[in-house]
């Protein structure tokens, strides 16, 4: 058969797939948003004079100011017998850096990001097949966001304290997306949720820094497996009184961790023939939240998870001595709002406490540091942007009010406080204030004390037309005695940041 024959066979079987194609589509739409922000921040790390005690694995600018654009497009495709598939492309990148190679971002945190500002990902790209095989069974397949409760556990893939992107500052990216497969079975007013995802599957080679060489094969091979899978069951009970409902849940978050010890220090052991490393780390965690209408205008909720497992822990921040032990962690969440629905200006007041569990960093063989999963949440937006969700006591007030229509205040108080205290200083295993593995990229000295500091933030959103939104948020943290280490000569020094914004929907 010729050349000429083959390519147009070729052609034939593409039209005719596009055809088909086109013929199964009902019904397209199209929709996307684009943000534009202007940042400035000051003094994330909180001390007047940069030094290697006040950020031990890297300095955050002092100062930094720039302009950051997160674009996004989304098509959402019905197709016949109940199918539908969805697909989101996003791109966050800050202004004037199309490109760049271990670049700075705006919180002052490295990382490598050879496509850099200019890449376009793939945010979401998933199928959903309504009552698959059984009529109240729905099967979502694909890269998908999943948000369950308040999103204490499951919200982002990487939590919104880091990003895979580094075209904006981690904690301001909009990826929130997983690889995942859920299965929904609808038993109104009973909904269960089956949950898997991968998190992460890589090899990882580890870094010889007496050869200054990566090792790369041979007698030398030095690698970590790395793959972590989620599993989970969501079961969500609506009541019908005062719009109430109790949610169930169990998850299981697994990382598969082999490592190749040559040197024999990360073992109980001590044998550098130890291959296999310390095994998989298991993290189990049980919970329950309920949440409703008390009274008239008031809503409250509140939420008790619980964790158990193994896991294996980074005890030196600059050697890899790792130990594995037992988890036993738990954390307690609780909110209340009111809203003054009879006022022109519908004004709302909430309180909010939150208590995740800590360590004071000894090996004890049991660690008890709340592990954050998948967090979602934003307490005060520097708080967020410089700590772990974790072993930490927080009280929240919080308030909102629309002086006309089409404008809307809220502010957000938080007092936050230490479960356990570390000090950096007379422990040098210390990493730094939540840091409980000893591989964050932002470490903060501590003087032992609990108490972490305040935060307040003030938002205003106003809403320029329909589509157009407009705001200002102001945000300012004042570190408590937990950062005033002695002897050190240097000044604790407020944080703040000022953001402005510009979003259209479209």
């Amino acid at each position: 058969m010729s050349k000429r024959w083959m390519l147009i066979f070729a052609l034939m079987f593409l039209v005719g797939l596009t055809t088909y194609a086109y013929a199964e589509t009902q019904n397209i739409k199209v929709s996307g948003d684009i943000l534009l922000r202007g940042i400035a921040r000051n003094n994330f790390s909180l001390v007047e004079e940069e030094t290697l005690w006040a950020t031990p694995f890297s300095r955050p600018k002092t100062k930094v100011k720039g302009l950051t654009s997160t674009a996004r497009v989304r098509v959402d495709a019905d197709l016949t017998d109940d199918v539908s598939a969805t697909i989101r492309l996003l791109n966050e990148r800050s202004w004037g850096k199309e490109n760049y190679v271990h670049d700075i971002d705006l919180l002052g945190a490295q990382g490598d990001n050879a496509a850099g500002n200019a890449e376009v990902t793939i945010d979401l790209a998933y199928i959903t097949l309504k009552e698959f095989l059984y009529s109240p069974l729905t099967i979502i397949a694909g890269r998908q966001e999943l948000r369950y409760g308040n999103a204490l556990l499951i919200g982002d893939s990487d939590t919104n304290l880091f990003a895979d992107e580094f075209g904006v500052p981690m904690d301001l990216s909009s990826r929130k997306s997983f690889d995942a497969i859920r299965a929904i079975l609808d038993y109104d007013p009973l909904t269960i949720d089956l949950i898997y995802a991968k998190i992460d599957e890589h090899e990882l080679w580890w870094y010889d820094t007496t050869l200054n060489n990566f090792w790369v094969g041979g007698m030398n091979a030095a690698s970590e497996n790395i793959d972590q899978d989620l599993y989970g069951v969501y079961a969500h009970y609506d009541l019908a009184e005062r719009n109430a409902f109790v949610e169930g849940y169990y998850l299981l978050k697994q990382d598969k961790v082999t490592v190749h010890d040559p040197y024999g220090w990360g073992y109980p052991d001590g044998n550098a023939a130890n291959d296999g490393g310390p095994g998989k780390d298991i993290v189990n965690t049980i919970g329950v939240l309920i949440g409703g209408e008390l009274i008239e205008n008031l809503t409250g909720s509140v939420e008790y998870a619980r964790q158990f497992g193994k896991k294996s822990y980074l005890l030196h921040p600059f050697m890899p001595l790792i130990q594995r032990g037992d988890l036993s962690a738990f954390a307690v969440q609780a909110n209340l709002d009111y809203v003054f629905g009879d006022m022109e200006t519908t004004p709302s007041i909430g309180v909010g406490y939150t208590y995740l569990s800590g360590d004071d960093m000894l090996w004890t063989g049991t660690q008890r540091t709340w592990e954050p999963m998948f967090e979602d949440q934003v307490p005060n937006s520097i708080v967020n942007a410089l700590f772990y969700n974790t072993n930490c006591e927080a009280w929240h007030l919080r308030g909102a009010m629309k002086p006309r229509e089409d404008m809307t205040l809220s502010a957000v108080i938080g007092w936050y406080r230490l479960n356990e205290g570390i000090d950096t200083l007379n422990d040098p295993m210390m990493a730094g204030i939540f840091s409980p593995y000893g591989s964050t990229k932002i470490a903060y000295a501590s003087a032992g004390s609990k108490d972490l500091g305040m935060a307040i933030d003030l938002d205003l959103v106003y809403d320029y037309t329909e589509d157009v939104q407009l705001g200002l948020h102001w945000g300012w943290f004042d570190p408590g005695d937990a950062f005033d280490v002695e002897p050190l000569e240097y000044s604790i020094k407020d944080a703040t940041e000022l953001i402005g914004s510009m979003k259209v929907t479209f």
